[in-house]
């Protein structure tokens, strides 16, 4: 059975090299305290480095999916008017014809979906804080 005094005594030096020598009062624990901080925070920034590392990669991967699944959209989108447009020829429509009906009612849906964002970008302007901080010194002014 090992004694916890067995350990210290040992005159092997791998036990003396992995632990510091203690230090006593009130410096010793100052030191100790900067040290623990000093530790703290390089793992910190380690974990933080890691994690802003794989950030960047899950961006990136984002970014070339997103791109991706956008051309895949299109090319469905080209897929489904083509249809469209053979099933319009086979109803007795001249091609000519189908392609400017299709190409008509995408202008019209394009317009609409603009005319949405266009609508909804005014929430971009923090309307309701922009009145309150308008209202704030006309406020002041008055008392």
């Amino acid at each position: 059975m090992i004694q916890a005094g067995s350990l210290l005594d040992s005159s092997s030096g791998d036990c003396a090299a992995a632990a510091p020598p203690p230090t006593e009062g009130i410096v010793g624990g100052i030191d100790n305290a900067i040290n623990l901080v000093r530790r703290v925070l390089s793992d910190l920034f380690r974990l933080f480095s890691l994690e802003a590392r794989r950030a960047g990669l899950a961006l990136a991967w984002m970014v070339a999916l997103g791109a991706m699944a956008a051309i895949l959209v299109v090319t469905a989108w080209l897929g489904l008017m083509g249809a469209l447009a053979l099933w319009a020829v086979a109803l007795g429509w001249t091609w000519v014809g189908a392609m400017v009906a299709i190409a008509l009612t995408n202008f019209l849906m394009a317009a609409i979906a603009m005319l949405a964002c266009l609508g909804i970008s005014r929430n971009l302007l923090f309307p309701a804080t922009r009145r309150q901080l308008d209202a704030a010194p006309a406020r002041s002014d008055a008392a």
